[in-house]
């Protein structure tokens, strides 16, 4: 079970989500285009390049460098209090208390970020919750991805 199927929400079909991702108001989405094709130069790419095989593997860690790896497992110090941050910022009081419980980012749930739509305990969209999840988690990615690269 994936975090989509655990939120209790539809996946999205590949034409939905390319659709969600050119009309998003996300400034990064070049980036999770990237992201979502395997286009962000890390690991497995590096490791075919003559003369810069040693980009492949974290300097801190020195485990494979995959998306996964440097955004939700790598031991650096100082990622974990970069998403326990973007929880706090999230969890900040929006208007009429429509705010959620976070949710905790994977690939999987970047990959259809676009898409995500947070529902209330009435089964009804919560569009506040969702475009401000949406620009945390995005935003968070994007800064622990510059910040190795």
């Amino acid at each position: 079970m994936d975090t989509l199927e655990e939120l209790g929400l539809l996946r999205p079909t590949e034409q939905k989500m390319w659709k969600d991702l050119k009309y998003s108001k996300i400034s990064i989405g070049d980036w999770l285009w990237k992201l979502i094709h395997n286009r962000l130069r890390s690991g497995a790419y590096w490791k075919i390049v003559p003369g810069y095989e040693e980009r492949a593997y974290c300097e801190y860690c020195q485990n494979l460098e995959t998306m996964d790896h440097i955004l939700f497992s790598c031991t650096i110090e100082g990622r974990e209090q970069i998403w326990e941050m973007a929880e706090k910022l999230y969890e900040l009081p929006m208007k009429a208390n429509k705010r959620l419980s976070w949710t905790v980012p994977s690939k999987a749930l970047l990959r259809g970020l676009c898409s995500l739509k947070l529902r209330n305990t009435i089964e009804k969209n919560n569009k506040q919750a969702t475009e401000r999840y949406k620009l945390i988690v995005s935003e968070t990615a994007w800064l622990l991805w510059k910040c190795r690269n």
